[in-house]
């Protein structure tokens, strides 16, 4: 198990075609499984936490490409719509170093955490067949408990 990491810094996405899939957080390849094997496999789920507010945002986890500016230990890229609407702790003033300071801890997601992420996935073709899916889950477990209350009902008469 992967222990969490302390953020403590942000900045916006340096390479234009992350900015296209809104569910990608960028950190340093020192924290990919590749370089370091307690690390967070590449494009696997983790949850953003800001342990004060407990507000959570669940993106993929990539490390910085070999042409693009290499990131510092406890720092990460994140994109625009987390910064505005997830995460208000991120809403701070851009620091002398090109990054923005929080206080986030980044760990490993649960499958619960998957799922709320991909139920408001902004893709329609993505989010619209999973929220399809679940809700005719819930609809046949429904049924089924329905239907075994009769038959238990039936019997007992």
């Amino acid at each position: 198990m992967t222990e969490p990491i302390l953020i403590t810094k942000t900045r916006n996405y340096s390479y234009k075609q992350d900015s296209e899939d809104f569910l990608i957080i960028r950190i340093c390849n020192s924290h990919i499984i590749g370089k370091n094997p307690e690390g967070f496999p590449s494009l696997s789920w983790v949850v953003l936490i800001n342990p004060h507010t407990k507000e959570r945002v669940c993106r993929r986890v990539k490390g910085t490409r070999q042409d693009q500016e290499s990131l510092d230990e406890n720092a990460i890229e994140i994109d625009s719509a987390t910064v505005l609407g997830k995460l208000s702790q991120l809403k701070r003033p851009l620091g002398d170093d090109g990054y923005y300071p929080c206080n986030l801890l980044l760990k490993k997601a649960n499958f619960f955490d998957r799922v709320m992420a991909l139920w408001d996935y902004p893709q329609a073709s993505l989010r619209i067949p999973l929220q399809i899916s679940l809700i005719s889950l819930f609809l046949g477990i429904l049924g089924a408990v329905v239907g075994l209350a009769g038959i238990i009902l039936s019997i007992t008469k």
